[in-house]
Parts: C-alpha cells; structure tokens; sequence
C-alpha cells in the first residue's frame, strides 16, 4: 500500500486518528499518574502528617506550661497561682492524650525508639514540675523559683531535644515520600 496513492481525505484522515490515539495514551498516562500523585498524597496527609502535628502539639504543651509555671511566680494573688496551676494540669492531660495517639500511630521501629525518649523526657520533665508544683503549694516561692531554674528546665530542655528528634524523623519521613 503505497499512500501517494490515496485521497488526500483519507490521507488527512488517518492522520487525525493516529493524533486522537497519541491524545488517547496521553491523557491515559496523564490520569494513571494523577491517580498515583493522589494516592501518594493522601498516604503522607493520613498517616505521617498527622503525627508531625501531634509532636508539634507537644512541644506547644511544653511551652505553655513554662508560661503557666513562669506566671506562677509572678502572681501575688492566690487566685491567679490556682489558675495557672489548673493550666499545667490541663496541658499535661493534653500532653497525655497527644502522646497516647502517638503511640497508637507509629509503627516504625525507629518512631518507637525515639517516641520512647520523648516519653522518658516528659516523665523526668513530669516529675520534676510536680515537685515544683508542690513547693508552690507549700508557700515556697523562692524555693520554687531555685527549682524552676535548675531543675525543671534542664528536664524541659531534654524533654525539647527529644520531641525535636520526634519531629525531626516525621518530617523525614514525609520529605522522602515526597520526593519519591
């Protein structure tokens, strides 16, 4: 079959049904990969997103119990010292319930180690406000504010470093599957 010899109709229309057959594989392609960008997405939005904002989350608990426990100090009313001290308390039961969720939500063993190390931290960290707590409690402000200052920060430090390392790893995570 020689095309010189076809009508150039013919000629134009065959030309136009290989171009809908290339436009056909195109967007065949163009859809398969949309498909896979999307299931791609929804996997890091699902699954790892999620505990990078838990993490993040325990880091903010942190922080504002440092505020809660700094305001402590400077109050002079009673009332003001309870307030602050139901915050600590409500921030550490968020903290609880974050941390209860990252448990649940990594499954690595490499998450489980380095989620055990914010738990260690936050448990030093825990103890260490509790006995500042008390102390505030007791009327001891000075004692208290010594405390704070030697004690419950360096234990906050660690407990920062950790939930950083956490964070760090998530993102980790997040950034490889991105990129692949």
């Amino acid at each position: 079959m020689n095309m010189k010899h076809w009508k150039i109709g013919t000629r134009l229309g065959g030309a136009f049904a290989l171009l809908l057959v290339l436009l056909a594989a195109c967007i065949w392609f163009a859809i398969a990969s949309l498909r896979q960008l999307n299931d791609g997405t929804a996997r890091i939005v699902d699954e790892d997103y999620p505990k990078t904002i838990l993490a993040y989350e325990s880091l903010d608990v942190v922080n504002r119990n440092a505020r809660a426990m700094r305001n402590m100090l400077l109050w002079d009313q009673p009332g003001e010292v309870s307030r602050e001290r139901q915050v600590v308390l409500q921030n550490r039961q968020e903290n609880t319930v974050n941390l209860e969720k990252l448990a649940a939500l990594i499954q690595s063993d490499e998450g489980k180690a380095t989620l055990k190390a914010v738990q260690d931290a936050r448990e030093a960290y825990r103890t260490s406000q509790q006995a500042f707590l008390e102390l505030m409690d007791a009327g001891k402000k000075q004692e208290a504010t010594t405390f704070l200052l030697n004690e419950v920060q360096k234990h906050q430090s660690h407990y920062f470093d950790a939930a950083r390392n956490l964070i760090k790893l998530q993102d980790g995570r997040v950034r490889d599957k991105i990129q692949a």
